[in-house]
Order: structure tokens, then sequence, then C-alpha cells
């Protein structure tokens, strides 16, 4: 499903599209937030594999000539997603070590 809209996302955008585009992202935007909040849960371990592939994936998109402007927008907002849950995943497992410390 994931690579289904992702390749929904990476054609040129026409115009009869442009509302089809906008449902796409938001759907992709939702399966990224359910993502990330799943990425600390030992329950879910493929949130992370997920992640990493959509990472990875639009860091292709990123480096490409071809790609259209929205896409790589998406893809930084993407990455400004992931990052911020990377960012405070870092935070919590710092605040453990150091009440585990004390």
């Amino acid at each position: 499903m994931l690579h289904t809209l992702l390749t929904l996302l990476l054609i040129e955008p026409y115009p009869q599209l442009r509302l089809k585009m906008n449902f796409f992202r938001n759907l992709l935007y939702l399966f990224v937030k359910d993502f990330v909040v799943s990425l600390n849960c030992p329950e879910w371990p493929a949130a992370k594999l997920l992640l990493r592939l959509l990472l990875f994936r639009m860091v292709r998109l990123l480096g490409g000539d071809k790609t259209a402007l929205l896409v790589k927008n998406i893809a930084i907002n993407i990455f400004s997603m992931i990052g911020e849950a990377i960012s405070r995943l870092n935070l919590d497992v710092q605040q453990i070590v150091l009440s585990n410390e004390i």
C-alpha cells in the first residue's frame, strides 16, 4: 500500500490530478505519523523498517533532477517529521538513563 501511495505521488501532477494529489499527500502524512508514534513501541518493530525505507526513498527523490517540486516538498516534510520523532526518542532515552543513574 505504501509503495502504491509513493508511486502515485511520483507522477507529474497534472491539473486534473491536483485534488487526488492532495488526498494522497495527506494519506502519506497520516501513515508517517502512525509509524512515528509506534517508533518507540517494541510491539511494532516494523515501524522502524518502514520509516527507514521511506527515508531512503525520499533521499532518492530529492537527488533526482526530474522530480517535481511538490514531491521534493513532501520529502522534506517527511524528513522533518521523522527527524522530530528521532530527536524526541533520543531525549526520552537520555532521560530514562539519567533517572536510572540517580
